[in-house]
């Protein structure tokens, strides 16, 4: 359900009106422009008692649309009560300790929604590789504003809020596509010095000095502090995966010293790729995604449900071919099920990926398609 109108009350009464059984749960993605609708959905919710979860995002998809302002709404069979994990920041993690995964034969899929803004999400989220294994697969992002400035974004029955995550667990089978289409431009470079999502070095040089010199050979433009996202946007970093396509980190803005911050963490002597891509061949690792998501045997797609997590920046590269991007999923999925898919405009891209265990992405989409 797609609500793009900002009227509390009407918006309060259509959630009211929705049906639910003893074991599901209500999931909302919302679009930053109305994330003043929060607050009083949660409080309508939690004065219901019904179980909810979400998080605000840049923006949501709903078929091939951007909506910067709105509401999807979608009911999911609970396997587990929502759980909301505090203080990642500081590596914490106050209430994972509540997250248990049901004794059920076949895998679960666990949605997680983090604050795409703090620090350490790295960490958390080999918090749950280790807690879960590979008995569940993963998809989510990043939340937060296009403003990048960290605020409260996630929510559940628990309340509203920063430096946090919300994971729930849902006994829906998910088929998993995770791509980027970026191609090497230049590297490997190591990343000399580093703190969490930040990079100090490459190559035991100053980490914006490296990246201006390669980005001035390939392009011939000269990146600054002040035009440093839109140039960019075009020149993220591939971390490097031996027969897998690079894990992209995303540099969004750099630093008084000439350190480089990206959404998702750089480790110390990680090898890096610079990368760089073309429409098409973004959109061409959008066919590919749907097309993981096929039933080996048959290569057809069987989703009533289709969720796409699309990075933000990403988003922005493509500018104009975003909407021939999500074209594709829609005439693949759309036509296969009569189903829309829906999703979110992120600061991460969260899903299961290679072995199974789940990363944090940058300009990357995932396509799950679900299941009963």
């Amino acid at each position: 359900m797609l609500i793009t109108h900002l009227d509390s009350a009407k918006i309060l009464s259509t959630i009211q009106a929705i049906p639910m059984a003893e074991d599901e749960v209500l999931m909302l993605l919302i679009a930053t422009a109305s994330s003043s609708q929060v607050q009083p959905i949660i409080q309508s919710l939690q004065e219901q008692g019904r179980p909810f979860f979400g998080a605000i995002f840049p923006g949501i998809i709903h078929g091939k649309n951007e909506i910067t302002k709105g509401i999807i709404i979608k009911k999911w069979k609970a396997a587990a009560p929502p759980i909301i994990v505090k203080d990642v920041a500081n590596r914490q993690l106050s209430g994972l300790e509540n997250l248990n995964v049901p004794d059920i034969d076949h895998k679960l899929t666990a949605f997680t929604f983090v604050d795409g803004l703090t620090s350490h999400i790295d960490n958390f989220l080999d918090s749950l590789n280790n807690l879960f294994g590979g008995r569940v697969n993963f998809i989510g992002g990043g939340a937060g504003v296009m403003s990048f400035e960290q605020q409260i974004c996630v929510f559940s029955n628990e309340g509203f809020f920063e430096d946090a995550a919300v994971i729930c667990l849902v006994d829906h089978k998910v088929r998993l596509g995770v791509r980027h289409g970026w191609e090497k431009v230049a590297g490997p470079l190591v990343a000399t010095q580093t703190e969490r999502n930040v990079i100090h070095q490459l190559n035991w040089n100053n980490a914006f000095e490296e990246y201006k010199a390669i980005i001035k050979a390939d392009s011939g433009k000269e990146i600054t502090h002040e035009n440093f996202f839109e140039i960019a946007k075009n020149y993220p970093f591939g971390i490097y995966r031996e027969n897998e396509e690079d894990i992209v980190r995303d540099p969004f803005k750099v630093g008084e010293n000439g350190e480089l911050i990206c959404f998702g963490e750089v480790k110390p002597h990680t090898v890096l790729n610079v990368l760089k891509g073309q429409p098409t061949t973004l959109i061409q690792a959008a066919q590919a995604a749907v097309n993981d998501c096929k039933e080996p045997e048959s290569a057809t797609l069987h989703a009533p449900e289709t969720m796409v997590v699309n990075c933000i920046s990403r988003r922005h590269f493509l500018e104009n071919a975003f909407e021939d991007e999500m074209e594709i999923i829609v005439n693949e999925v759309g036509i296969a099920n009569e189903a829309l898919p829906h999703g979110i405009l992120s600061l991460g891209e969260i899903s299961s990926y290679g072995t199974g265990l789940l990363d944090i992405f940058n300009k990357t989409i995932v396509v799950g398609t679900f299941s009963h």
